[in-house]
């Protein structure tokens, strides 16, 4: 079994990395004379060249990671997997906040959000006395066919 975790980047990300690229190489077009395939030394910048290339055409930006089996079940935990749902809707300021809402321990949150923030799955941002908590996943699918996705 294999678990596909997917975030798709709002406009808001893509516009900032667009910029990040802009400011990187100067121009799509200085960037595509960089990486011909006889001088580019540099395989980043190829890759960098067909993410902005697509995102000026108006593609989406899709990051997707795969986990075993072995880890599925160390990291999602049915709680953990409530907590990842509540983030798709929710944009608390805290975790005490998080653990009033679902009626779970603030220290088993806090444990859960620590875990998912490991595995990359959660993002925290601290500002001020807040700490702000987003799922950094869109969708998770589950694939039992062999060779997986």
């Amino acid at each position: 079994m294999q678990i596909e975790l997917k975030k798709e980047y709002s406009q808001k990300d893509v516009a900032k990395l667009t910029q990040d690229l802009a400011e990187k190489y100067g121009s799509l077009e200085r960037l595509e004379q960089s990486i011909e395939l006889s001088k580019c030394t540099k395989p980043f910048a190829v890759d960098d060249f067909f993410v902005w290339k697509a995102l000026t055409e108006g593609g989406k930006l899709t990051e997707s990671t795969v986990i075993t089996y072995t880890e599925v079940f160390n990291i999602l935990t049915q709680r953990r997997v409530e907590l990842l749902e509540y983030l798709q809707t929710r944009n608390p300021v805290s975790i005490r906040q998080i653990a009033e809402e679902l009626g779970r321990d603030y220290k088993n949150v806090y444990d859960d959000i620590s875990a998912l923030e490991d595995a990359e799955l959660v993002v925290t941002k601290k500002k001020g006395r807040n700490v702000y908590i987003t799922s950094a996943v869109s969708s998770i699918m589950i694939s039992f066919q062999k060779g997986g996705f």
